[in-house]
């Protein structure tokens, strides 16, 4: 896209040439039998030496050279303004993803932090069941629990690699 952008800047610099004067150079060298430019033509091997200089400057072009010259800096702020969206959307989906990233980490913290609550909840119905002052079906509950907090710990992990891999 760069390389596009300085290519239409280099034909705005053409464009804008064209209105300025122009000025040529030229030479030449011939070694040739028979050669065309000595007369009277004959069958010897002449060598012969031409240098031309050329002056053009068109006054009167219709404003066709500021025409196109306009017509390619429109083109190169086009292709500006394109750089410039692509840029800012690559940026956004950048920090969209990271921010994705941060979100998933966080959430880890808070899984594992959910883990060892419900162990501890585990441990505690366990104790209180055994004396007899918990039902199983709460025990039970509580070992659902850690079964769960296990679970958003598992999805929150596959969160994370999902994120890393749309970030990557």
């Amino acid at each position: 896209q760069r390389a596009r952008i300085r290519a239409m800047e280099a034909s705005v610099r053409v464009a804008h040439s064209a209105s300025r004067p122009q000025a040529g150079l030229t030479a030449g060298y011939d070694f040739a039998n028979p050669n065309q430019k000595i007369l009277p033509l004959s069958g010897d091997w002449n060598d012969t030496w031409s240098i031309g200089v050329s002056v053009n400057w068109k006054v009167l072009d219709g404003g066709r050279a500021n025409a196109s010259a306009a017509k390619a800096e429109a083109q190169a702020d086009a292709l500006r303004a394109q750089l410039l969206d692509l840029e800012s959307r690559i940026r956004l989906e950048v920090t969209t993803r990271r921010l994705e990233l941060d979100t998933a980490l966080a959430g880890q913290v808070v899984a594992r932090r959910g883990i060892e609550a419900a162990r501890d909840a585990v441990r505690v119905s366990k104790d209180r069941y055994q004396e007899g002052v918990l039902s199983s079906s709460e025990l039970l509950d509580a070992e659902t629990r850690l079964l769960r907090a296990e679970l958003e710990a598992t999805q929150t992990e596959a969160q994370i690699h999902v994120a890393m891999a749309n970030l990557n």
